[in-house]
């Protein structure tokens, strides 16, 4: 191929006035061979507080009308900080981590709080060392006593992979634990239940990040409070024996949902707006369904129904299209409602 170049462009060049180009495009390739893949590293640094707990035990005063020592009751401390510790749980895995925490006691008495049981923590790429993913948590003991130092027992901290969360189309993280929830409300962003979820004892969680949530046609068994962040609730029921949603600052918009209690009020607002869409809110006894006071603003919108008496203190209400077990006339525009009377009931219609 070469010498066949050289001569072509020869003869161009004898012709005297021809200018001539010589091209050859060659396809370079290339081949791949994929490397080894890293595979999974766990590398977990836990580290935690001096775990030695002082018990002081109660004062005996000599008592001459009775003839009996009296005695004050012994503590663990004069503070209630005083018998909490910490333990910091860091990842430098290439993994999530699921941590979970134990303690085991054979002393008579001794209880002990765990603030969280367990927690999910973030794989560590894309982060410096110093700025790994971290959870600290904490532990206290009260109750019981001692008569000597002692052993009061064994701290477990678990360490195990945890399977990386799925985000859908709409970019919403998959929620299917309770752990996994609650993880996700302390980053913030967009969640949605892949089934029903249970907070332990069907208490109520804090929201302290702005979130969006998608109940994706389940139950949150136990409530939420939101003290002054940017929350969306929509498409689902939240029912326990608390308040399902308390609202002391912030917003709140909720969609499409069911809000029950049997042991509470089903919506309470002391602070921050509250507005509902679409929602109904259930109380069966006397309690009231729905509670504004303070500064608290609730705005009740599209088509909602409240089974159960209202508590208007103070605060804002406002009322629009919906059934209610109360008299709203005092919270709706008439102007672009009529409000009619259905038996024990009061319907709001736009005109």
């Amino acid at each position: 191929m070469k010498k066949k170049l050289a001569f072509i462009l020869a003869l161009a060049l004898s012709a005297g006035s021809i200018t001539a180009f010589a091209d050859e495009e060659i396809e370079v390739k290339g081949k791949y061979v994929a490397g080894t893949s890293a595979g999974t590293i766990i590398a977990v640094d836990v580290t935690w507080e001096d775990m030695t707990f002082t018990y002081t035990d109660g004062d005996k005063t000599w008592n001459p009308d009775t003839h009996e020592y009296d005695t004050t009751e012994g503590s663990w401390g004069k503070e209630v900080t005083d018998a909490v510790r910490s333990i910091t749980v860091t990842n430098h895995s290439n993994a999530q981590i699921k941590a979970l925490y134990s303690f085991k006691s054979d002393v008579a008495g001794l209880k002990h709080m765990i603030y969280k049981n367990v927690f999910l923590l973030d794989n560590a790429e894309g982060t410096e060392p110093e700025n790994a993913p971290q959870f600290v948590n904490y532990f206290s003991i009260y109750g019981g006593g001692i008569d000597s130092d002692q052993k009061l027992g064994t701290f477990t901290v678990t360490i195990a992979e945890h399977k990386a969360y799925e985000v859908d189309s709409e970019g919403y993280t998959m929620a299917a634990t309770f752990e996994e929830l609650e993880t996700l409300l302390d980053r913030g962003g967009k969640i949605k239940f892949a089934n029903d979820i249970e907070i332990p004892n069907s208490e109520v969680c804090e929201l302290t990040k702005d979130v969006d949530i998608d109940l994706n046609g389940h139950t949150l068994k136990g409530g939420l409070a939101n003290d002054g962040f940017d929350c969306k609730i929509k498409n689902g029921k939240i029912n326990t024996h608390r308040t399902p949603l308390d609202s002391n600052g912030g917003t709140t918009d909720v969609t499409n949902c069911e809000l029950t209690t049997n042991g509470s009020t089903a919506v309470s607002v002391s602070g921050g707006t509250v507005t509902l869409t679409d929602c109904k809110m259930v109380r069966e006894d006397r309690t009231p369904a729905i509670v504004v006071e303070n500064t608290g603003t609730l705005i009740l919108k599209g088509n909602s129904v409240v089974s159960g008496k209202a508590a208007l203190w103070g605060g804002t209400t406002v009322i629009g299209a919906g059934t209610y077990d109360f008299d709203p006339t005092n919270y709706v525009d008439e102007n672009s409602f009529t409000i009619a009377k259905d038996g024990e009931n009061w319907v709001v219609t736009a005109k």
